[in-house]
C-alpha cells in the first residue's frame, strides 16, 4: 500500500509549507487588485481636492498598508495557518515593493521612498489581517450557530 499525504489533512507534517508559500503568492494577486482599486478611488479624492500634493503620501500609505492588510487576510484564508500565512505573506509584499522601488523612474519624485519602518508596517498590517481573517473555533465557514432555547 501506497502513503498517500494528503496537503488538506491537519495531521499532515509533510506538504504543509507548500500552502503557507503557495497562499502567500496567490495573495500577492489580492494586494495587487485591493491597490489598483484603492489607488483608483484616492486618486479620484485626490484630485478633488484643491491641492492634491499635500495628500498624496497619506493616501498612498494607506492604500499600501490596506492592500497588504487584505494579502495577509487572504493568506490566512487559503493557507488555514495563523499569524505566519499573514507574516510570509507580509515579507513578501515588502521584498516586491523594495524591488519595485530599485527600478528608475525617469523625472520622478517618489511619493513612497523605501524606509524600514515602512516595510516592518507593510508586514505587521499583513499579519493583522491575517489575525482577523483566522477562522475561529468549530465554526469553519463562519455560520452562526442555532441557540437552542431551555424547554
Amino acid at each position: 500500500m501506497k502513503n498517500k499525504i494528503s496537503h488538506k489533512d491537519p495531521s499532515s507534517k509533510q506538504g504543509h509549507g507548500i500552502g503557507i508559500a503557495a497562499a502567500c503568492l496567490k495573495a500577492q494577486l489580492a494586494v495587487f487588485l485591493s491597490a489598483l482599486i484603492l489607488l483608483l478611488i484616492f486618486s479620484a479624492i485626490a484630485s478633488s481636492m484643491e491641492d492634491p500634493d499635500s495628500v498624496l503620501r497619506p493616501l498612498a500609505l494607506c492604500a499600501l498598508f490596506l492592500s497588504t492588510f487584505s494579502g495577509g487576510f487572504y493568506a490566512v484564508r487559503r493557507s488555514g495557518d495563523g499569524l505566519l500565512a499573514g507574516v510570509c505573506s507580509g515579507v513578501v509584499s515588502a521584498v516586491l515593493v523594495f524591488l519595485l522601488s530599485l527600478l528608475p523612474v525617469y523625472d520622478s519624485d517618489a511619493v513612497l521612498s523605501g524606509n524600514l519602518l515602512m516595510y516592518l508596517c507593510m508586514t505587521a498590517s499583513s499579519a493583522a489581517g491575517a489575525v482577523i481573517g483566522k477562522r475561529r473555533g468549530g465554526n469553519p465557514r463562519g455560520k452562526m450557530r442555532a441557540v437552542r432555547g431551555k424547554r
